[in-house]
Parts: C-alpha cells; sequence; structure tokens
C-alpha cells in the first residue's frame, strides 16, 4: 500500500522556511488554534497530487499560494512542495524504495512538476499516481469545508459518487468510444448510402444500354455459333447423302452390268435357236403350211395379252385387299377417338357441375358481403382493400402531376422554342434545296428511290409471312418427327431381336413355317414387359405347319451351320394341363391369365398355351407374396418372375429387344409418316418461295443503295446535308412540336384541376380509413370473406383452364375422326374403281382364253399331220419366247434401274454442287462454336429467330458494356462496404447495451456494499436511529439519485438535511467509512472534519479513525483535542509572524 512518509514545503503559503513532516503509516493528526495554517498542510498535500484550481487550494490566484513575506518577511521568490511516497513493495515504476513527487510554482504563476527531481508534466504526474489509485479529487480527501458539501450533497450527485467508486466511469468512456464510434460509422454509412444511390440511379440510366448490347452481342454469338453448327451438319449431312448416293450409283451400274451379261447370254442362246428353227420352219414351208405361221403368231399374242391382264388382275386384287385392311385399321381408330370422346364430354360436364356449384357458393358469399356491408353502412365502398389501393395510387400520380406540372411547363416551353428555332433553319434549308438547277434530277431520283422502298416493304412483307409459316412448320414437323421417332423406336425395338436371328430368318421363306411366337401375337404396351418375360427364351420359338417341316428346318440349318432355333410343330404341340385359378383372378392387383392377355389366332392356342402355360400376371412381388411364393407361376407388370418352385428373379430389368408386337404402335407409325410427309412438301414449297424472295430483297436492296449514292452525290454538290435526313427530320420536329402543344394545352386545363382531385381522393380515402379503424370487427369480417370469395375466383378459373384444355383435346379428336373418315371416303372411291376395273380385266382374260384355246385346237390339228417337226419347232419357239420375255423383263430391270441412275445421277450432282456452296458460306461462319445434341430444324429456328431478334434491337451502344461493368463493380465494392457499415454499427449498438447492462450491475452491487456498512457504521457511530441508502429509481437507478434516510423511534424516517449538524456530519462520515470498506485507499487526508462536533462525537470519530487506520494512513486536521486521543502521532502547529512551525509527537 502506498503512503506519504514525507512532506517537505518550501515558500508555500505559511510555510516560509523548509518545513517537514513525517507522517506514520497509521493515525496522523495535525491539531492547532484557527489562524495557525494548519490547513495549509493539506493545501500542500493537493498542491503536489495535481489540484489545479487555486480557490480549490483556498486562494485567489495560483501567485497567492507563494508565501508573502508576512508582516515583516521577505516575500519567496516561489512555491516548492515535495511528497515522499513509501515504494518498498513497488507500486511505482521505478526501482527506487521511495518515490518523490515535486511541484514548484513561481511568481508569474507557472507550475512545474518533478519526479524524484526530474521535470515532467502535470497529466504526466496525475497519471502516474491514478496507477497507484490516487485521485487529487477523489473521496479520500476532504478538504475544509467539504464535509458540509458531502452533507447537502444532491441525490444525483450522492448518485454520481457512487458510480465513481464503483468504477463504472471506464463502462461511460466505453460507452462515449462507442458513441462516438457509432457516430462515425453513421457518417460514414450515411455517406455510403448517398454514393449507393447515386451509382444505383447510373446503372439503373444505363442498365438498359448495357443490356441491349449485351443482349445484342449474344445474339450475335448464338446466331454465329448456330449458324456454324447448322452448316457444319449440313455439310456433314450433304457430304454423308452424296456418299450414299454415289454408292446407290455404283451399285445400280454394278446391277446393269450384271443385267446387260446375261441378256448377252440369252440372245447368244436365242440366236443359236432362232438358226434351228429356221431350218425346221424350211422344211415344213416345203410341206405347205404357209397358214400355221399366221396361227402361231395369233396364238402368241393371245398369250401375252392373257398374262399381262392376270398380272394386272392381281395387282388389283392386292391393292383391294390392301384397302379393305386399311380401312378396317382406320374403323378402329375411329371407335377409339369416339370412345375418347364419350369419356372427354362426360369429364366436361362433371366441369361444369363444379363450376355451377362454385358459382352457387360465390353467389352466396356475395349476398353474405352485401348483407354485411349493409349492416355497417359500407356497401358502397366495394372491395375496400382494392378501392384503398386504388386510392393510393391516384393520390400517389395526381401529387406528382401537381408537383410536376409547373417545371414540365417550363420545360415544355423551352423545348418548344428550341423546335420552332430548329424548323425554321431546316425549312430554309429546304427552300434553297428546291430552288437548285439539280433539283428536277433529285426529284426523280427520290421518286424512284420511294419506289424500290414500297416494293421493297412490300417484299419483305411476304418474307415476314412466309418466315413465320416456315417457322410453325417446321415446329410442327419437330413435333412429328419426335413422336414419330418415339413409336420407330418402340416398333424396331420389338423386331430387332428377331431380324438379327439367321437361323431365323433362314427358315422363315420356307413354305409351311408361320413365324415366331413374338411375332403371332399381339400384347396391348401395359402388359409388353410382363408378357416377354412369363414366355422367356420360347418368345423366338418357331411356329410350324408339321413335324416334317420342323425337320426340314433342322436339317437346313445343320447344312449350312446357322445355329440353333425351337421349333413348334402345329401338329405335335400339345397345351399344358391347367390348374383352376378362378379365385386368384378376383384377388385385388391380379390381370389375369397370361395367355388371357394375348390377341392370337386360334389355330395357335396350343402354342400360346405351351409358352405361358398357367403363369399369372400380377402387379408388384408384394401381390405375388399375399398369393403365396412357389404355388404358381407369377409374374409382375415390372418383369420380375416368380417360379412354382420358390424361386425369384427381378431387378432392374432392360428391354431384350425381342417382344410382342404392339397393334397400336404400328398404326401410328403409318398415320404419323403420312402426315410429315404432307407437312415436308408444304415446307419444301414454302422454303423455295423464301429463296425467291431473298434473291428479290438482296436485288431491290442493291438498287435502293445505288439510287441513295446518287441521291448523296447530289446533295453533296449543292452543299447541303442528306436531303433524306432533313425531311425526316423536319417531319420528326413538327411532331414534336404538336406533341408539345398539346402537352401545354393539357397541362393548362388540368393544373388547377389537380389539386382538387388530390383533396378530394384524400378526403375520400380518410373516410373509408375512419370507418375500418374505428371497426376492426368490419375490417377483419370483410378481409375474411373477400379471401374466400377470392379462393373461389381462382377455383373457377383453374376449372376454366380444365375445360380449355378438354375442348382443345375434343376439337383434336373430332377433327382427327374427321380427317380418318375422309380417308375412308377417298379408300371407298379406289375400292369402287379398282372393283370396276378387276370386273372389266376378268371379261377381258375371259374373252382371251376362249379365243386362245380355238386357237390351240387348230395348231394341234395342223400337229397331228406333221407332228414330230411341229412339235419340235413349237418347243423351240416356247423356248425363244420365253428367252425373249426373260430379256424383255432384264431389259425393263435395265430401264428401271437406269431411271433410277439418271435420278441418282440428278441427285448427286445437286449433292456436290450444295456441299461447294455450304463450304463456302461456312468459311464467314468457321470460327463459331459448333454446339452439340441439336438438330439442324431447331437450328434452322434458332436462326430465324435471332435474326429477327437481332433486326429488332435497332440501335446498339457497344460502349455500355464496359461502363456498366466498372459502375457496377463500383456498386458491389460500394454495397459491400455499406452492408459491412450496417454490420459495423449493430456491433456497436450491442455493446453499448451490453456496458448499460454491466454498468447497471457494477452499481447496484458497490451500492449494496455501501448500504451494509453504511447502515452498520452509523448505527456504531449513532444512538438516533437506523440509516439506510435509498434509491430514487430502483428499477433504473442510473436514472435517479441516492438518498439517506435515518429511521427515528417508531416507524419515523427523516432525510438527512432534517438532522441536526452533528448528525449529519457522522452520517457523512459513515458513508466516507463505508467507502473505505468498499475501495480502500492508501491514505486520508481529512480537514476539520470534526468542526461541527461535540466532545463526544469527536471521540467516537477518533476512535472511529484509529479503528481504519489499521488498513490506510489517515492525516487529520483538526483544532479539538477530543480528536487527539487515538492519534498515533500528533503535529502542532504554531504561527508567529505570519510563519508556521511545527512541533511533533509520537505516541
Amino acid at each position: 500500500m502506498t503512503i506519504i512518509t514525507k512532506l517537505s514545503a518550501t515558500g508555500f503559503k505559511s510555510f516560509a522556511r523548509k518545513t517537514d513532516l513525517i507522517f506514520g503509516n497509521n493515525f496522523n493528526c495535525v491539531i492547532g488554534p484557527n489562524g495557525s495554517g494548519k490547513s495549509n498542510i493539506m493545501d500542500a498535500l493537493c498542491f503536489v497530487l495535481g489540484k489545479s484550481s487555486a480557490k480549490s487550494l483556498r486562494a485567489e490566484k495560483s501567485a497567492n499560494l507563494i508565501y508573502n513575506g508576512g508582516k515583516k518577511g521577505q516575500p519567496s521568490k516561489k512555491a516548492e512542495v515535495h511528497i515522499f511516497f513509501d515504494n518498498s513493495k513497488n507500486e511505482f515504476p521505478f526501482n527506487t524504495p521511495e518515490i518523490k513527487v515535486s511541484r514548484v510554482l513561481n511568481q508569474k504563476g507557472m507550475s512545474k512538476y518533478l519526479v524524484n527531481d526530474k521535470v515532467h508534466t502535470r497529466q504526466q504526474v496525475v497519471d502516474l499516481l491514478n496507477k497507484v489509485g490516487i485521485n487529487p479529487d477523489g473521496h479520500n480527501i476532504i478538504l475544509q469545508g467539504d464535509i458540509v458539501h458531502f452533507m447537502q450533497m444532491k441525490p444525483n450527485d450522492r448518485r454520481d459518487l457512487i458510480s465513481d467508486i464503483s468504477g463504472i466511469s471506464m463502462f461511460d468512456d466505453k460507452k462515449n468510444k462507442s458513441l462516438r464510434e457509432l457516430e462515425k460509422v453513421e457518417g460514414k454509412l450515411t455517406e455510403a448510402n448517398v454514393l449507393l444511390v447515386e451509382r444505383e440511379a447510373n446503372l439503373r440510366e444505363l442498365k438498359k444500354d448495357r443490356d441491349q448490347a449485351k443482349k445484342y452481342v449474344d445474339l450475335k454469338n448464338k446466331f454465329k455459333d448456330s449458324k456454324a453448327t447448322y452448316l457444319h451438319l449440313l455439310l456433314r449431312e450433304k457430304k454423308e447423302r452424296r456418299d450414299s448416293i454415289q454408292k446407290v450409283q455404283d451399285e445400280h451400274n454394278g446391277k446393269i452390268n450384271v443385267i446387260q451379261s446375261k441378256i448377252k447370254e440369252i440372245r447368244t442362246s436365242i440366236t443359236e435357236k432362232q438358226t434351228e428353227i429356221q431350218e425346221i420352219n424350211y422344211q415344213l414351208d416345203q410341206k405347205g403350211e404357209g397358214e400355221l405361221k399366221l396361227l402361231q403368231m395369233e396364238i402368241g399374242s393371245l398369250k401375252s395379252g392373257v398374262y399381262k391382264h392376270e398380272a394386272r388382275v392381281e395387282t388389283v386384287k392386292s391393292e383391294l385387299l390392301k384397302i379393305k385392311n386399311r380401312k378396317k385399321q382406320l374403323l378402329g381408330d375411329i371407335s377409339e377417338n369416339e370412345k375418347k370422346i364419350i369419356s372427354l364430354d362426360r369429364e366436361k360436364i362433371s366441369l361444369n357441375k363444379k363450376i355451377n356449384l362454385i358459382k352457387e357458393e360465390d353467389s352466396h358469399i356475395d349476398n353474405k358481403l352485401i348483407g354485411f356491408k349493409k349492416k355497417y353502412g359500407i356497401e358502397n365502398l366495394g372491395d375496400i382493400n382494392v378501392k384503398l389501393s386504388e386510392l393510393d395510387k391516384k393520390i400517389e400520380e395526381k401529387e406528382k402531376l401537381l408537383n410536376g406540372a409547373g417545371d414540365a411547363k417550363q420545360d415544355l416551353v423551352r423545348e418548344l422554342d428550341r423546335v420552332s428555332f430548329r424548323l425554321d433553319g431546316i425549312r430554309k434549308e429546304l427552300d434553297r434545296l428546291n430552288k437548285s438547277k439539280n433539283s428536277n434530277s433529285l426529284k426523280e431520283l427520290r421518286k424512284k428511290h420511294g419506289a424500290i422502298e414500297k416494293e421493297l416493304s412490300k417484299v419483305i412483307g411476304e418474307d415476314s409471312i412466309l418466315s413465320g409459316k416456315v417457322g410453325d412448320g417446321w415446329s410442327k414437323i419437330n413435333s412429328l418427327e419426335s413422336e414419330l421417332s418415339k413409336f420407330k423406336a418402340k416398333e424396331v425395338g420389338i423386331k430387332e431381336g428377331i431380324l438379327n436371328n439367321k437361323s431365323i430368318d433362314k427358315v422363315r421363306k420356307f413354305k409351311g413355317v408361320f413365324g415366331t411366337v413374338s411375332e403371332l401375337g399381339n400384347v396391348e404396351e401395359k402388359y409388353s414387359l410382363a408378357l416377354e418375360v412369363a414366355a422367356g427364351a420360347r418368345i423366338k420359338s418357331v411356329v410350324t405347319k408339321d413335324d416334317i417341316i420342323a425337320g426340314h428346318c433342322i436339317k437346313e440349318l445343320k447344312n449350312n451351320r446357322l445355329g440353333v432355333a425351337t421349333f413348334l410343330p402345329l401338329n405335335k404341340i400339345k397345351a399344358r394341363r391347367k390348374e383352376s385359378v378362378s379365385a386368384l383372378l378376383k384377388k385385388n392387383e391380379v390381370y389375369g391369365l397370361a395367355i388371357d392377355l394375348v390377341n392370337f389366332d386360334k389355330k395357335y392356342a396350343n402354342v400360346f398355351d405351351y409358352v405361358f402355360g398357367n403363369t399369372l400376371v400380377v402387379e408388384n412381388i408384394e401381390t405375388a407374396r399375399k398369393i403365396g411364393i412357389g404355388k404358381m407361376r407369377m409374374v409382375t407388370i415390372g418383369g420380375d418372375l416368380v417360379e412354382s418352385s420358390g424361386a425369384m428373379i427381378g431387378g432392374f430389368r432392360g428391354r431384350t429387344g425381342i417382344g410382342f408386337n404392339q397393334k397400336q404402335i404400328s398404326e401410328k407409325v403409318s398415320v404419323l409418316g403420312e402426315e410429315l410427309s404432307n407437312l415436308n412438301r408444304d415446307l419444301q414449297e414454302g422454303m423455295e418461295r423464301r429463296s425467291e424472295i431473298e434473291h428479290e430483297i438482296e436485288s431491290l436492296r442493291n438498287k435502293k443503295a445505288e439510287l441513295y449514292g446518287d441521291i448523296v452525290k447530289i446533295e453533296k454538290s449543292l452543299g447541303i446535308g442528306s436531303s433524306e435526313d432533313i425531311i425526316k427530320e423536319n417531319k420528326e420536329l413538327d411532331r414534336k412540336k404538336l406533341e408539345f402543344e398539346k402537352e401545354l394545352e393539357i397541362i393548362d386545363k388540368d393544373f388547377s384541376k389537380f389539386e382538387f382531385d388530390v383533396n378530394e381522393l384524400k378526403k375520400e380515402k380518410s373516410e373509408i380509413n375512419e370507418k375500418l379503424i374505428n371497426n376492426p370487427e368490419i375490417r377483419d369480417n370483410l378481409t375474411v370473406l373477400e379471401s374466400e370469395k377470392e379462393k373461389l375466383r381462382d377455383k373457377i378459373v383453374n376449372i376454366n383452364s380444365d375445360l380449355s384444355i378438354l375442348n382443345n383435346q375434343l376439337n383434336m379428336y373430332h377433327s382427327e375422326v374427321g380427317k380418318v373418315k375422309e380417308i375412308i371416303s377417298g379408300h371407298n372411291k379406289e375400292e369402287e374403281e379398282f372393283g370396276r376395273e378387276l370386273v372389266d380385266l376378268n371379261k377381258v382374260v375371259s374373252g382371251k382364253k376362249t379365243d386362245l384355246k380355238d386357237k390351240e385346237v387348230k395348231e394341234r390339228e395342223f400337229y397331228g399331220k406333221n407332228k414330230e417337226l411341229a412339235s419340235k419347232r413349237n418347243k423351240m419357239m416356247e423356248l425363244l419366247t420365253v428367252k425373249e420375255e426373260g430379256i424383255g423383263k432384264e431389259e425393263d430391270k435395265i430401264n428401271l434401274i437406269r431411271n433410277k441412275v439418271n435420278e441418282v445421277s440428278i441427285k448427286l450432282a445437286k449433292a456436290i454442287g450444295e456441299i461447294e456452296g455450304l463450304e463456302v458460306e461456312f468459311e464467314e461462319y468457321k470460327d463459331g462454336k459448333i454446339r452439340k445434341g441439336v438438330s439442324i430444324e431447331s437450328l434452322k429456328k434458332d436462326i430465324s429467330d435471332f435474326e429477327r431478334m437481332i433486326n429488332n434491337i435497332g440501335n446498339i451502344n457497344m460502349r455500355a458494356l464496359e461502363i456498366y461493368d466498372e459502375l457496377s463493380n463500383q456498386y458491389d465494392a460500394l454495397l459491400g462496404k455499406t452492408n459491412k457499415l450496417k454490420v459495423e454499427k449493430d456491433d456497436v449498438l450491442v455493446l453499448i447495451g451490453e456496458i448499460e447492462e454491466k454498468k447497471a450491475d457494477v452499481f447496484m452491487k458497490t451500492f449494496n456494499h455501501l448500504h451494509s456498512k453504511f447502515r452498520e457504521i452509523f448505527n456504531n457511530i449513532s444512538t438516533k436511529g437506523q440509516a439506510s441508502l435509498v434509491l430514487e429509481n430502483e428499477e433504473n437507478p442510473l436514472d435517479g439519485g441516492v438518498d439517506i434516510n435515518v429511521k427515528i423511534s417508531g416507524s419515523k424516517k427523516l432525510d438527512i438535511r432534517s438532522l441536526s449538524g452533528g448528525e449529519k456530519t457522522m452520517a457523512a462520515l459513515a458513508f466516507i467509512f463505508a467507502i473505505q470498506e468498499y475501495n480502500p485507499a492508501s491514505f486520508y487526508l481529512l480537514d476539520e472534519v470534526d468542526a461541527a462536533l461535540d466532545k463526544h462525537n469527536s471521540e467516537k470519530l477518533s476512535k472511529l479513525i484509529n479503528t481504519y487506520s489499521g488498513t490506510a494512513q489517515y492525516i487529520v486536521i483538526s483544532h479539538n483535542d477530543s480528536i487527539i486521543t487515538e492519534a498515533n502521532q500528533i503535529y502542532g502547529i504554531s504561527m508567529n509572524e505570519g510563519v508556521s512551525k511545527i512541533t511533533s509527537l509520537r505516541l
């Protein structure tokens, strides 16, 4: 503990000469009569400890602290005081056992502070003393008169004293620091927000240009990539097509060479036979058979005619059969569509019923709303929320118009003046242009230019319409191709496995082979996978007429080493023994026996019974388990198999490519193919017309550019700008002038009306709000009813949407039924035509056969006479006829192939030309990125869309991209800074809140301790009653003061100000000693605190000081002899001729 060991004063007040006081570490008492200078010792101590005010040292000014010489003495030049502190425990940051703190004051009032004889500033000295708990204004220094102040202290001052003692000043420092930091943060935040708003406004203004430029660049890149990809795919497709065409051409040429070689061999054989026939004819001619030749010619002609007509009959019959099958298929489609139409009609009726029910409910709610509004007198308010929203919007609009009307008017007037001035200049320039000698030729050029522009607009309009049609066509084709691909993929997937089996393909051509099991059965798509798994390997078995044909097929496969196949002869295959499963078929998720889910010809019943047996089709494994694993063979819709042995086979199952035929798929493929063909034809015509239009547009644009160049040349020769630009500007300025004049007229008319409208709207809104605010029941009930009504409206909208979809589906199915009926009508006409042709052909064939029979009879009669020669010649002639017919057929083949070769050659030349053109075009887009996974059709649409969007963009500010990115980065950085500042602000506010909480806690802890000690000490030194410290504001103690109350006998309580002087002093001293208990100081300086005490109380005070002097040093100034009774050291002060002297006594 730091104590004062010594005080040395020279020239300070009444201590003219050097005066030293050696203090003990306990109770030191300085006594003397009034005016002896004893209080100057206290002033000297405070002088060194850092008291800056001269008045607090009982002097008018600092110079008065210097010894003035008294009546006869010599005034001192300076005042010098030294205090020596004990530093045996190194509490001061000096490695010395004692610390000397000095203050020297000259006559000019200038002070100098020293520590261990080294000069320091006052603040440095104060800070040094604060480190060891010494404060010149602390509670441990009670100067003369301070005890009176202590007694008369206001409650708030007393609270501040407790606050200082508790040390919460450090919280105040932290709080003040935090508040200063908060102020800085808020300043920075305000500045950042201003900049943020400015940047945001700039970005908002620039964003449109940036977005437009970005969109333009993006579209250009997408167009380039799409064009490059389109040309790349087209080139690849064209090259593949060229190679394919070349391959076909080579194949055709090879076939022609083979057929020509065959014809050559036949012709050689014919020549040889003709020579032999000539010899026989010569012999017969010699025998007189001239008529026979004519007869044979007629017979040959009749046979040829019969052959040709019979071939046509077969063709007609085949066509009639096809038409019959096709009509049957189409009638099936009509039946299915009509079923769907019936189902949709039922659903439509159901939805209409729902709408009617909802409308009834809506009407009921409307009635409730009307009744409710009528009840509260708000029936004229309509929809409250909507009306309020509309009123707010109207008020805002009107106020904007009102506030901006004046400025707008001024701006319009200025703009109108500017436009008028510019119009005068343009009209003068146009007058000069019209008076020029070249004006006639210029007018003629403009006339032609205008005509071409008009024609160009017309052609571009047509191109735009065609472009839309072509785009729609591509869209429909893409949709149909996608759908057709799906169905073809399913169809191919079903047949793929069988077609790739060489052994089955080899025996398929034999008579009596009906096909594989998979080809002979038709199933619904839902059961396809289940039945494929149930059939297993037997699905690939080949069905034959009998075992003889099956044996012949096996022999053929063995001889040709083509593998192994299973054959099921109809005459030998036997059905399996069936068990009764009728009870199982009634269970849920059981679809039936597998054989019952396949459609097949009845003659194959044993085959399919053999393949499926008693296999049951169920929903899933759980269903199979309910029936009983091992009870019978079962297969699930997902393809899991449960054998009757109990074996379970399942998991993920992909399609094997071998399955039963699905009738619906084949029919759908045929219909879609026909629609796709029609669309492709229409699309080709549209594209050809577009190509013609593109050439027209290019030609017209070239002519327009040439005329424009001539116009510009003439205008430059006249020394004027572009006449076209001048005329356009003239028109534009005229239009603006009219607009400005109209706007001025509107503003002038409406200016006075705006204010009236705003007031009326505000009044109406106020009335509505007043009704709603005054009665929350109205507001809440209206909200509930209107919410219910809104929900019903949403339901009606959703149902109407469903109805729209149903109507679209109904229209589609009705349209399909109509189309199919038209197709059937066409087939009926074809059937009639083929029927008539068949009747005519049968008549012709019948007549020719009759004639042929008669001629052959005559020929046989002649042969009877010259049998051998005629027979030989006839056989040769028949052979020649066959060979000639063979040559004719082969030549027909060659002609057919040559026609194909010619077609292929044209296609090849076209493909080569297209490739060369595409390669030239591709050079322009070769830097584009090739897109993956896109079709040519979708690319065409994309290119067309991108071109249209690019043309629609208009003028582009490309500089906006760079500027926007720069501003955007600045904005983001500023936004990040703002957010950071907001977080800092929140942190500071949280810290301030925490400080306030801690501050209150620390204060109450100190208060409770002081209260307890104060009561205890006061009871010890006073017999008047009980004293206590009382908070004025218990909830927020720091917002109120602290009173001292004394409870006398009974329940009467007195404030400290109601006590006598001595009682006040004892209460104040009890409070001071309570502080000593809580926050003990190393020493206490008490100057005449006993002035108001009688002898009895003085002795009590002396004893109390003696008690506390065991833990702290006390230096007490007194003129009361009773104080010295308990002191350890006594210092007597006397004065002679204005100079104080000290006599010390240690007890």
